[in-house]
């Protein structure tokens, strides 16, 4: 790829990142205009800025070929999930969602949602088959089920016990297919969910 083509990309990427999340919309309508601004100088302050790595822990991916991370933090959960956090992209956005507490970040392709009950490998699989018949499992524990569809996009749903109670934590769709790399992480991630404090 050359330098115009990666200034298209990070441009590409800014204009995604802002249609998902808002880019400082405050209800204002200024919002669009600060994050359009934003997005046409942002090939210039690319050319000339690199980004400081975060310190510690990260979730890594690649999107449309350009690297990307974000920190790890405990992200406090809401609604009936309160007083439960999961480590999780810095730019996790939480919400209180039909069928569960969502945990979302666009920029790295991290996307989840937790909600109170048992895990069942069986009905996991038995969901992940009607949905692609010809897909496969390729990870499996007591705990955790990763399948992959014939796509090669991946599905993940994790068990876990937190003070007495059983929750379960799987992967929502995105705009983009799961790798296996981001599922991995995914479950790591899900795995750390716990009480506040």
């Amino acid at each position: 790829m050359n330098h115009s083509t990666n200034r298209a990309v990070v441009l590409a990427l800014s204009l995604l990142g802002c249609s998902l999340v808002g880019c400082g919309d405050k209800g204002d309508g200024k919002g669009a205009a600060t994050g359009s601004a934003a997005a046409a100088t942002g090939a210039k302050a690319e050319a000339s800025a690199k980004p400081e790595a975060p310190k510690g822990p990260v979730f890594k991916t690649q999107t449309m070929g350009v690297d990307m991370q974000e920190a790890l933090v405990d992200k406090e959960l809401v609604g009936a999930l309160a007083g439960l956090v999961i480590t999780a992209p810095e730019k996790a956005k939480v919400s209180e969602e039909r069928g569960g507490i969502h945990v979302v970040s666009a920029g790295v392709n991290y996307s989840v949602s937790i909600s109170e009950q048992k895990f069942d490998k069986a009905e996991t699989l038995k969901i992940y088959k009607m949905i692609d018949e010809k897909g496969a499992v390729v990870d499996e524990s007591d705990t955790h089920l990763i399948f992959k569809r014939e796509s090669g996009s991946h599905l993940l749903t994790v068990g876990l016990t937190v003070d007495g109670k059983p929750y379960q934590c799987s992967s929502v769709a995105t705009g983009f297919d799961f790798t296996k790399d981001q599922i991995d992480q995914t479950l790591t991630s899900c795995r750390t969910l716990k009480k506040k404090g």
